[in-house]
C-alpha cells in the first residue's frame, strides 16, 4: 500500500509540474473542411481550438492569401465563365486575377489575410501564422492594424529563416514580437533548427528530442500528428504544441488527461 501511495505522489507531482500541451488546428479543422478555407478555420474555432494554423503566400502585387502550395491547383478551381491559372505560381498572379478567375473547391472565395483577421481579431483565439515566403509591407501593416493590442495571440512560423528574420527586424511588426508575439523556426530535423527564436517546430520529433529542446528552455511544436496514440505520447511529455489535422481528437485527449490529473491531485 505504501508503495502505491508513493507512486501516486510521484505521479501527481509530475503531472502538476508538466505543462499542458496546446493543440493547434493545422490549416483549420481540415479533417472536416477544405484546408485554409474560412470554413475550416471557423470549424476549428467552433470545436474549441484555442490555436489555429494557416499558411500565407503572396501574390505578385504583394497581397497575402491563405494557401499552402505555391500554386492554386490543390484547393482552387475555375470560377464560372472564367479559367483559373491553377498551375501558375501565386507569386506570378495578381490578387485581382485570382479573385476574378478562381474560387475554392468548396465554393468559397479564396481567403485574403484581411478576411481572417476581420472575423477573429476580437475573439480569444490565437493563430500560428505560417509564412511561405517573405512578408510584404502590406502584410505587416495588416498585422499591426489588427494585433498591435494583442500580440500574444500571434505566433509566426516558417521554414524560411529569411521570412522570420524580416518579421523580427521589421519596424512595423518587430514591436509586436517584442510585445509578446512568438516566433518558431520550422525544420525537418532539430539539426537544421539553427536559429530557434522562441522555439522550433519539427516533423514527428522523438520524445528524447522534445525533452532535450524543452530542457534548453525552447518551446517545441510537433507536426503533423494525427494518430491518437502518438498524440498521447507527446501530451505525456508536456510538449508545448501539438499540430494536427484532427484537432478535435487532440482537444478530447487533452481534456481527458486534465481530468485524470485533477482526480489524482484530489486523491
Amino acid at each position: 500500500m505504501k508503495y502505491f501511495i508513493a507512486l501516486s505522489t510521484l505521479l501527481v507531482a509530475f503531472t502538476m509540474n508538466a505543462q499542458a500541451t496546446e493543440c493547434v488546428a493545422h490549416r483549420g479543422n481540415n479533417v472536416e473542411e477544405l484546408e485554409n478555407s474560412m470554413a475550416s478555420i471557423e470549424s476549428a474555432y467552433q470545436i474549441g481550438a484555442k490555436i489555429i494554423e494557416f499558411d500565407v503566400h503572396h501574390t505578385s502585387d504583394k497581397e497575402p492569401i491563405l494557401m499552402h502550395d505555391s500554386t492554386l491547383k490543390k484547393t482552387a478551381t475555375h470560377r464560372a465563365g472564367a479559367t483559373c491559372p491553377l498551375r501558375t505560381k501565386i507569386s506570378d498572379l495578381t490578387w485581382e486575377e485570382i479573385q476574378s478567375q478562381c474560387i475554392l473547391k468548396n465554393g468559397e472565395e479564396i481567403p485574403h489575410l484581411l478576411d481572417v483577421f476581420e472575423r477573429y481579431h476580437q475573439l480569444n483565439v490565437r493563430f500560428f501564422f505560417e509564412l511561405k515566403d517573405k512578408p510584404s509591407r502590406t502584410t505587416m501593416e495588416i498585422i499591426e492594424r489588427y494585433y498591435s493590442d494583442h500580440p500574444e495571440r500571434l505566433t509566426f512560423i516558417s521554414f524560411k529563416k529569411s521570412a522570420l528574420k524580416k518579421i523580427v527586424e521589421s519596424s512595423i511588426v518587430g514591436p509586436i514580437v517584442e510585445g509578446g508575439a512568438k516566433v518558431l523556426h520550422l525544420a525537418s530535423s532539430s539539426l537544421f533548427a539553427k536559429k530557434c527564436y522562441d522555439g522550433v517546430g519539427l516533423s514527428k520529433p522523438s520524445i528524447r528530442t522534445v525533452n532535450r529542446l524543452m530542457n534548453r528552455g525552447l518551446e517545441v511544436a510537433a507536426f503533423t500528428i494525427n494518430d491518437s496514440h502518438k498524440m498521447m505520447d507527446y501530451i505525456d511529455t508536456g510538449l508545448t504544441y501539438l499540430i494536427s489535422d484532427d484537432p478535435a481528437t487532440c482537444i478530447e485527449l487533452n481534456q481527458n488527461t486534465s481530468r485524470i490529473n485533477q482526480q489524482l491531485a484530489k486523491n
